[in-house]
């Protein structure tokens, strides 16, 4: 059973619940902040420990999560330490045409 992370801005919340959905219905076990961060818990250890478990991680580029200053980029920078700790398969998503400066850093 694939565990997928998924990364987004919360603006995007109300799709990327679809998508969880989608995956729970395939029997996979998708880790999504609002879903499964229980009351509580400290998403500063939760996070990390998410993405370390994880067999994917699945990172959702939106006008939203490239535009916006907060949490969503600084869980995309965990989200890359994390990648070069541990070997795993990143998917990135555009659900829409977006444009990215490469140049910004995270």
């Amino acid at each position: 059973m694939a565990r997928i992370f998924l990364c987004y801005a919360s603006e995007d919340r109300q799709q990327i619940e679809e998508i969880y959905q989608r995956f729970r219905a395939l029997e996979w076990q998708p880790w999504m902040d609002k879903v499964d961060l229980l009351p509580g818990q400290r998403w500063q250890q939760e996070i990390p420990r998410a993405l370390k478990a994880s067999d994917f991680i699945l990172i959702f580029f939106s006008r939203n999560s490239v535009a916006k200053r907060s949490y969503v980029q600084r869980e995309f920078k965990l989200v890359l330490e994390t990648i070069r700790k541990v070997n795993l398969p990143v998917t990135f998503y555009q659900r829409r045409r977006c444009r990215y400066n490469t140049d910004q850093r995270l």
